[in-house]
């Protein structure tokens, strides 16, 4: 078994986090309350200029539409390196402001 596939068996076990895959990239979610959480987006820098990530946001919301789901949610750390970028995309693709605390900004986007 690959580290990847490894990995993927260890969150779904002992997070209940599931992985989507891209070619050069990755997401992690859960599904809390009424929302699927994302809890991290991972695309190659040389790749984040080609809709790599959108096309994870939309795998993941097919994911969860298919569940019954109607809402995503992130979260966006500023204090971070490359948390201005990350919000500035999350609202490009639809994402809205939903709350913050100390040092975490929440963001909701309808599917």
């Amino acid at each position: 078994m690959r580290f990847d596939e490894l990995y993927e068996r260890y969150l779904e076990e002992r997070q209940a986090t599931s992985v989507v895959k891209g070619a050069k990239s990755f997401a992690t979610y859960r599904f809390v309350d009424q929302y699927i959480y994302l809890e991290d987006i991972f695309v190659l820098p040389e790749c984040r200029d080609a809709d790599e990530g959108k096309q994870l946001l939309e795998a993941v919301a097919a994911i969860g539409r298919a569940k019954g789901y109607s809402k995503l949610m992130g979260s966006v750390v500023p204090s971070l390196p490359g948390a201005a970028r990350m919000l500035r995309v999350m609202l490009h693709v639809g994402f809205e402001l939903h709350a913050s605390e100390k040092d975490i900004v929440y963001l909701v986007k309808e599917i």
